[in-house]
């Protein structure tokens, strides 16, 4: 797995928090080009994958946070900065993220860690990337 080094440091509004929270969502308008794949799940539902190729050996899993999805800022951003590192990318929609309504009642929650690990297995199943 790679580790990227960062010599990175803030300017001076964005050593405050609030200001980098608040700026991404304000004032970046950053976009993301994404290749949809839905797949079927054992139980008769479905999951949304957003993948941004670039042709690399690597596939990073991206998964969001509560209320997120691949459309949040903070997904789109890093999508951008990993594939400018020839890295692709898999967006990991959870449950009811991805614009649309999902077939079962119940939702995802932080420890629904099945959906995880069903992903994780499709993707190694079904994509020839190295681990």
């Amino acid at each position: 797995m790679p580790i990227f080094n960062s010599d990175f440091s803030p300017t001076l509004p964005f050593k405050n928090g609030h200001f980098n929270t608040m700026y991404r969502p304000l004032f970046m308008k950053d976009v993301c080009s994404y290749k949809r794949k839905r797949i079927t799940t054992w139980d008769n539902d479905f999951i949304d994958l957003d993948f941004s190729l670039v042709g690399s050996k690597t596939l990073v899993l991206l998964i969001h946070g509560l209320e997120g999805s691949a459309e949040s800022k903070y997904m789109i951003s890093t999508t951008k900065y990993l594939n400018s590192r020839k890295l692709d990318t898999v967006c990991f929609n959870l449950r009811g993220c991805s614009g649309e309504d999902n077939l079962l009642l119940a939702t995802y929650h932080s420890g629904k860690t099945e959906d995880v690990a069903f992903v994780v297995n499709y993707l190694l199943e079904n994509y020839n990337y190295k681990i």
